[in-house]
């Protein structure tokens, strides 16, 4: 910023000659005079350092005079003023490009390494600062500071070479004979895993000749061999020692070289069958599950699985009694039976509000209806019949159970165990503060609970 101070009274000639000087006895200039004008020397961009020596605006944006430097406080973009003459130089403003300036690359006195260029205001290293030698770390790495591990030419980023290989001037070098597969230096004549080519393989029972897969008794000596590729025991491909695969015929399988049934299957009705799983030899030749269970039915472990029905709307508990199947359906509000050998369900209710627990005794089948303020415990003949409320206004019960006097269930929401006869009659709480209450059971003395949470309880309530 130019200082122009004006001249008061008439002082003397200056003593900086004819460009400008102090000011003369008499005058009134407390810096330099420049011609007509008394200025600061150290600030003022026209007459920065010296008369008539201005500050250029070459890039620059926002001229600046200090100590009688042109310092510049803003340069245009990618410029800087980074020599800063000083008086009698001329002032030549930010003539410094530093997206291009190898010695004040992106900014004053940033200097790029042996082998980089300054690119967009970076240091970079590429093929046309690095023509011999190879990026590392955006630093030239020429090929006389080269390793195994950091090999390349022309700029390229270093690389390790292949395994068993060496940098050769930049290049990579398998020995002689080998070639580059997935990272590893390899003779394709005799390496199995690539045999003739990168990526192929030969099989377990082959070995790479002459780069070509081979399968004979001393590469296959417990399979056989099929062409040229060793075969696992099959029964199309059954054999041992590296001969020829032959297909065993009938119900065998191949075990150790030979047809025989596979181990711990059995010869039924000449099919070998495992007894484990086959519908018509479950557990034993012959025992078929159809003949078991007239309802449809799978061989699980040697023990007929058996569907007894199906459809339903969110069956939950269920119990059972010498001749029957019991239910419920959550959703479907209905209480189901049906025989334990199976055939068609049948509906003992209906329109029941989420039905839940069930139990049954040797007359009656018991449930409970979980609604959370107005839960109900009900009671009906296992032959049908109109069902009978035994209490209502639960909190939510859940599991159930019965003896031959009473009738227990949980209500998890109000945290009680509770009783009533199986006839009906005055319920009893036989404990309460039982957070989250929910399956029962009994014995001949107790009553047993859970409480359903993390880090619940298991309890019992004895005598009962």
């Amino acid at each position: 910023m130019k200082m122009d101070v004006p001249m008061a009274g008439t002082g003397g000639v200056g003593t900086g000659g004819a460009a400008g000087g102090t000011s003369g006895t008499g005058g009134s200039c407390a810096g330099t005079t420049c011609g007509s004008t008394c200025t600061d020397l150290t600030t003022d961009v026209n007459n920065c350092g010296a008369c008539g020596r201005p500050c250029q605006n070459t890039n620059v944006q926002v001229a600046s005079c200090h100590g009688g430097l042109c310092d510049t406080v803003a340069c245009a973009p990618g410029w800087g003023n980074c020599t800063q003459p000083a008086a009698p130089l001329t002032d030549n403003g930010c003539e410094t490009d530093l997206y291009t300036s190898v010695t004040d690359c992106g900014g004053c006195g940033i200097a790029c390494a042996w082998g980089q260029h300054c690119s967009a205001g970076s240091c970079v290293c590429d093929g046309t600062s690095c023509a011999s030698g190879c990026c590392y770390a955006n630093v030239c790495n020429p090929y006389s500071s080269q390793t195994n591990s950091t090999c390349g030419t022309t700029g390229v980023l270093c690389g390790p070479c292949a395994v068993g290989g060496t940098c050769q001037s930049g290049h990579c070098v398998c020995p002689l004979g080998q070639s580059v597969c997935s990272g590893v230096c390899v003779n394709e004549q005799t390496d199995s895993g690539n045999c003739g080519s990168c990526g192929t393989t030969c099989t377990s029972g082959q070995y790479c000749s002459g780069g070509a897969c081979i399968c004979d008794g001393t590469s296959c000596p417990d399979g056989c061999c099929n062409g040229q590729v060793c075969e696992s025991q099959t029964i199309s491909t059954c054999g041992t020692g590296g001969a020829k695969c032959v297909t065993c015929t009938g119900a065998r399988t191949c075990q150790s070289g030979q047809c025989a049934c596979p181990m711990g299957w059995s010869l039924c009705s000449d099919a070998c069958v495992d007894e484990q799983t086959d519908n018509g030899n479950c557990g034993g030749c012959g025992s078929s599950c159809a003949a078991n269970a007239p309802s449809a039915a799978t061989c699980t472990g040697g023990r007929c699985l058996v569907t007894l029905a199906s459809g339903q709307n969110n069956p939950v508990h269920v119990a059972v009694d010498a001749t029957s199947v019991y239910w419920v359906n959550y959703n479907g509000g209905t209480v189901m039976k049906l025989p334990t050998g199976g055939g068609t369900p049948t509906t003992l209710a209906s329109g029941q509000n989420m039905a839940a627990g069930i139990a049954v005794d040797a007359t009656s089948v018991y449930w409970t209806n979980s609604d959370y303020s107005s839960g109900t415990v009900m009671r009906l003949p296992t032959g049908g019949g109109t069902p009978t409320t035994l209490a209502s206004g639960q909190g939510s019960p859940q599991g159930i159970a019965v003896d031959a006097t009473s009738v227990y269930w949980t209500n998890p929401s109000s945290g009680t165990v509770m009783e009533v006869p199986t006839g009906g009659g005055t319920l009893t709480t036989l404990a309460s503060g039982q957070g989250s209450a929910y399956g029962i059971a009994l014995d001949a003395t107790g009553v047993y609970w859970t409480q359903n949470a993390v880090g619940g309880s298991v309890m019992k309530l004895t005598p009962k």
